[in-house]
């Protein structure tokens, strides 16, 4: 896709609020439809960062997006599944059980980046790990930046369990998750 055409898509999309007006799912379902069309990595991140989930699967998509890229073997593919390992791809199959290191696209990666699959999983980790410390503590409440109130503070507390200030968004929902009210931890403390 050319530059003017997503700059022309990234501007109807401010002017129509399309963060606010399609949602989680609704900005998800733009993303799939973005890797499954046009392959265009400057759309693609527009969405992530107005909050589409890279790991979002539906009926009419069952795989991720990033199971779809890794079937490919083009630059346009190769700079995608870099983006989306950055912002959080979980790099294997369906519920987990198969790796992608076989598929085309991670197989033939070094022609396109310069790097081999498992240099681009160290390198992409490190970067979300920079992108997760730049970005600070996040409220539980509000999902936005937290202000410090102590800046001694070396950790939160969720649910009785220890997790940094500075986890991905990510991490505090799931140890809430696995936490909270109806958790296996919960039973098991009955």
């Amino acid at each position: 896709m050319d530059t003017h055409k997503e700059q022309y898509v990234i501007d109807l999309w401010t002017q129509h609020g399309i963060d606010e007006s399609l949602g989680y799912k609704g900005l998800s379902l733009a993303l799939q439809q973005v890797v499954s069309s046009c392959n265009s990595t400057r759309l693609a991140e527009y969405l992530i960062q107005a909050g589409a989930d890279v790991n979002h699967r539906s009926r009419g998509y069952p795989t991720a997006p990033l199971e779809q890229l890794v079937r490919r073997d083009r630059a346009e593919s190769a700079r995608l599944i870099k983006l989306f390992l950055e912002y959080g791809a979980i790099p294997k199959g369906q519920l987990g059980t198969s790796s992608f290191e076989n598929e085309k696209g991670p197989r033939n990666i070094s022609k396109w980046l310069g790097i081999s699959w498992d240099e681009l999983l160290v390198q992409t980790e490190k970067a979300r790990e920079q992108r997760n410390a730049d970005r600070g503590p996040v409220s539980l409440e509000t999902g936005s930046q937290a202000e410090e109130s102590d800046s001694d503070a070396e950790t939160l507390t969720i649910n009785g369990v220890a997790v940094s200030p500075k986890a991905s968004p990510a991490s505090l929902l799931r140890t809430a998750w696995e936490t909270g009210p109806g958790s296996n931890s919960e039973k098991d403390s009955r």
